[in-house]
């Protein structure tokens, strides 16, 4: 089976979120406050959490840490005044508590909830791939993408429905192209010019912007390419002859097929192709112009080359070729 390989598509996810809430107990003489980073974890995140004591000498002070409610002796001590726990699942939620007493000043305490969410965002590329192929129909110039926000979002309030949330949306140097709630595919159509990548930018919030989740990928897209394989009536296009060189099982007719991948359309047949065998055009199959038989009874060459040229009757969109080279015993 023909390998291809996949444009460079970059995925960046983060998110800030206003979901986090202390409660903060003061003394007389100072207070602590909590601080995150980052502020609205991802699944798996390493996340720093810090207690802000501006008025006191953290040296000076002893601070107890509690997780979901079970203290943390650990993680606690003279000084220590910054803890690192794993985020878990998205939807989760993770009860941080510290307690931090001074000799001198009192005491006093904080608590917090953080609440893990997510975000991914995958594309869709409406390009042609035969219908055998199992890799994934990539963008090139000229095509439609559609880019589709997943969000799983928790606050205190429980989960909320994707089709919920506002979704903001920009491409390249335009922050807000579509904005809306519920509005999860933003749909784009890729540059005509070659080699032009294409940045998408997502803001995803609730309605009361106690969450903000932030994401932005690249798309890069490729090029049509169109591979030549040998097929047959009863067995149809053999996936496993695409190869630089092919061998002639015996003299008389061989048929060959031109499969297009990438290319904007949802039909092949509404592709041009033209043929050349030996160096002179030649002419496809009258109703499958994407099939090429070939009569060998009379080749007295040791090798035959074979190239096919397939393009669309859009002249800003790229065409493709392919070539093979025939082995005679």
């Amino acid at each position: 089976m023909t390998r291809l390989t996949l444009p460079v598509v970059a995925l960046i996810i983060w998110g800030v979120s206003a979901s986090l809430f202390s409660y903060a107990q003061v003394s007389n003489l100072f207070s602590v406050s909590l601080v995150t980073n980052p502020s609205s974890p991802s699944p798996g995140d390493t996340i720093k959490i810090f207690a802000a004591t501006p008025t006191l000498d953290k040296n000076s002070a002893v601070f107890s840490w509690y997780i979901d409610g079970s203290p943390k002796p650990d993680l606690s001590g003279p000084g220590k005044d910054s803890i690192n726990i794993t985020a878990g699942n998205a939807g989760s939620a993770i009860r941080i508590r510290v307690v931090v007493d001074s000799a001198a000043d009192g005491s006093a305490e904080v608590s917090m909830t953080i609440r893990v969410s997510d975000l991914a965002l995958t594309w869709f590329a409406q390009t042609r791939i035969p219908a055998w192929y199992r890799g994934k129909a990539l963008p090139v110039p000229g095509s439609i993408v559609n880019i589709v926000a997943i969000p799983q979002i928790t606050t205190r309030l429980g989960p909320i429905r994707p089709e919920d949330l506002i979704y903001t949306w920009g491409l390249n140097d335009d922050i807000k192209v579509l904005s809306g709630v519920g509005e999860q595919v933003f749909r784009i159509k890729t540059s005509d010019l070659p080699n032009t990548s294409h940045h998408i930018k997502l803001v995803v919030e609730d309605i009361n912007k106690e969450v903000h989740r932030e994401g932005e990928l690249f798309i890069v897209p490729t090029n049509p390419r169109v591979v030549i394989y040998k097929t047959s009536p009863l067995g149809g296009v053999e996936t496993r002859s695409a190869s630089t060189f092919l061998e002639a099982p015996q003299q008389g007719l061989i048929d060959f097929q031109a499969e297009p991948f990438f290319f904007p359309v949802t039909s092949r047949g509404s592709l041009k192709y033209r043929w050349e065998v030996a160096g002179t055009e030649v002419a496809g199959d009258p109703g499958n112009p994407f099939i090429l038989t070939l009569d060998t009874a009379q080749q007295l060459l040791k090798q035959l080359a074979i190239s096919v040229w397939v393009d669309d009757d859009d002249a800003l969109l790229p065409s493709a070729s392919g070539s093979v080279t025939l082995n005679f015993p």
